[in-house]
C-alpha cells in the first residue's frame, strides 16, 4: 500500500516571515503616510507572531492609508497565503509587482499563493523572476524547489534546496523539503540527516518529523516510523499527512481501528481525498464491516473515477456480502481502467457466483 509522499509544499509556507517581511519605507511626507507605517510595522509584529488575520486587518489599513505602497500589498499577499487565501494571495502580490516591477520578494510570494493552487508552472515562473531580481533569496529557491518536486523533477528540485541551504544555512525548511525529495529518489540516510537537520534548526518543525517517518518507513523502519509520525502530530494536530501515513502503518500491524480514526482525521482536517477513503476502506474490509467499506469505496470513485484500487476492493468487500453481480460489475471497471485482479480471488469469485467472465 502506498504512502503518500506529495503535497508537501504547505511545509513551505511557514517559511522565514523575516525574510519577506521587510520594513516600511522611511521618509514619510505626511500624517496619511505615517499613520499607514504604523499600521505597516504593527502588521510585520503580528505576522511575525503568526497571528495572520490581525496582520492582514493592519496592511489593509496601511493600504488604505497608502494605496501605493508595494510592500504592503506583499507582505498581506504572503498574510494570505498562509491562511490557503491563495487567489487574494496573488491579487495582493500582483498589485505589489505593478507598483514595483522591481520587488523580488513579491514575485517570491507570488510563487508561494501558485503553489498553493497547484498551478506548479507558474510557480516555477515567479520563483525564477525573484531569483533574476535577488540571486541571493534563499526562500524563491526553495520555492522553485518545491514545484519542481510536485512535478516529478526531483534533480532540478534538490539542485534548488541544496541552494537555498547554501544561500541561507538557517534555513530549516530548504533541509525538510529537501528530504522528501530523497526519499522520492530512494536516498534514504540523507533524507534522515537532513530531517535531523531542520529539528535541530527548528524544533517545532512538524513536517521535518513526519519527513523523516517516511524515510524510516521506506527504509523498513516502522517503529521508528511510527514514533516520529506521532511527534509530528504532537507539534502540529492539524498536519493531515502525518495521520494519513501513521493511518497506513496502523493497519499493516493490524490496528484497525487506530487507522481508522487517523483516517477520519485527515477527512476533518479537509484533506481527504481518494486515496484516503480507499485506505478507510481497506480498514473497514478487514474489519469485516463490509457494507461501510463499500461506503468509503464509492466515496473514492466519486472523488476519482478511475480509481483503480477503489473499484477491486469494492469488488472484494461485494463478494463477501454475497452481491456478485456487483462484485463483476466492480471486477470490470476495475479491468477496463487497466487495472489487475488477483487470480485467486477471481477463481473464488467465479465459483461462489456460478459465472464463467
Amino acid at each position: 500500500m502506498a504512502v503518500k509522499s506529495e503535497a508537501f509544499w504547505v511545509v513551505l509556507l511557514a517559511a522565514a516571515c523575516a525574510a519577506v517581511l521587510s520594513g516600511f519605507p522611511c521618509g514619510c511626507a505626511s500624517d496619511a503616510q505615517s499613520e499607514a507605517e504604523t499600521y505597516y510595522n504593527q502588521g510585520v509584529d503580528r505576522a511575525e507572531n503568526d497571528d495572520w488575520g490581525s496582520a492582514i486587518e493592519c496592511f489593509s489599513k496601511a493600504i488604505e492609508l497608502n494605496p501605493q505602497s508595494a510592500k504592503a500589498y506583499c507582505n498581506r499577499g504572503f498574510a494570505h497565503a498562509q491562511l490557503g487565501m491563495y487567489d487574494a494571495a496573488v491579487r495582493d502580490c500582483t498589485k505589489a509587482i505593478e507598483l514595483d516591477p522591481d520587488l523580488a520578494l513579491a514575485y517570491c510570494n507570488l510563487s508561494m499563493a501558485h503553489l498553493g493552487k497547484g498551478d506548479y508552472d507558474m510557480a516555477i515562473t515567479a520563483s525564477a523572476k525573484a531569483i533574476a531580481l535577488d540571486p541571493g533569496l534563499a526562500e524563491a529557491y526553495s520555492n522553485r524547489g518545491v514545484a519542481y518536486s510536485e512535478i516529478g523533477e526531483h534533480a532540478a528540485a534538490a539542485r534548488d534546496f541544496t541552494k537555498a541551504i547554501e544561500l541561507d544555512p538557517e534555513l530549516a525548511l530548504a533541509y525538510s523539503n529537501r528530504a522528501t525529495v530523497y526519499v522520492d529518489l530512494g536516498l534514504y540516510e540523507k533524507a534522515i540527516a537532513d530531517c535531523v537537520k531542520a529539528i535541530e534548526l527548528d524544533p517545532s518543525d512538524a513536517e521535518a518529523h513526519s519527513n523523516m517517518a517516511l524515510a524510516y518507513a521506506r527504509r523498513g523502519d516502522r517503529e521508528k516510523a511510527m514514533r516520529e509520525c506521532t511527534k509530528a502530530i504532537e507539534l502540529n494536530p492539524r498536519l493531515a499527512l502525518a495521520y494519513y501515513n501513521r493511518g497506513i502503518w496502523y493497519s499493516e500491524n493490524g490496528a484497525y481501528e487506530a487507522a481508522i480514526a487517523d483516517y477520519n482525521r485527515v477527512i476533518e482536517l479537509g484533506r481527504g481525498d481518494a486515496a484516503t477513503y480507499v485506505c478507510r476502506g481497506n480498514a473497514y474490509l478487514w474489519k469485516d464491516a463490509y457494507d461501510i467499506a463499500v461506503k468509503d469505496y464509492a466515496k473514492a470513485i466519486e472523488l476519482n473515477p478511475e480509481c483503480v484500487l477503489a473499484f477491486r476492493n469494492r469488488a472484494v468487500a461485494h463478494y463477501h456480502k454475497g452481491q456478485y453481480d456487483k462484485a463483476w460489475a466492480a471486477v470490470k471497471e476495475c479491468q477496463r481502467l487497466g487495472g489487475a485482479v488477483d487470480p485467486e480471488f477471481l477463481a473464488e469469485l467465479r465459483k461462489a457466483s456460478g459465472r464463467e467472465e
